[in-house]
C-alpha cells in the first residue's frame, strides 16, 4: 500500500482548489492566484479556509 504523501498546509490549499498538487513548490509569489480563489467565496467560506489552513 503507497504511503500518503504529506503535504504542507499551502500545498493541501492549492490541492483542493485545483484539484491537483502543484507541479513544483509553491512560492510565496503563487500566494495571489490562491487568494483570488479564494475572493470567489462568501467572507465566512473564505474565514474557514484561512482559520483552517492558517492563512492570512
Amino acid at each position: 500500500m503507497p504511503s500518503k504523501a504529506i503535504l504542507t498546509p499551502t500545498q493541501e490549499l492549492y490541492q483542493k482548489i485545483f484539484g491537483e498538487l502543484p507541479k513544483r513548490d509553491i512560492i510565496e509569489a503563487d500566494m495571489p492566484a490562491l487568494y483570488e480563489v479564494l475572493d470567489t467565496l462568501t467572507d465566512r467560506d473564505k474565514r474557514v479556509i484561512e482559520m483552517c489552513f492558517g492563512l492570512g
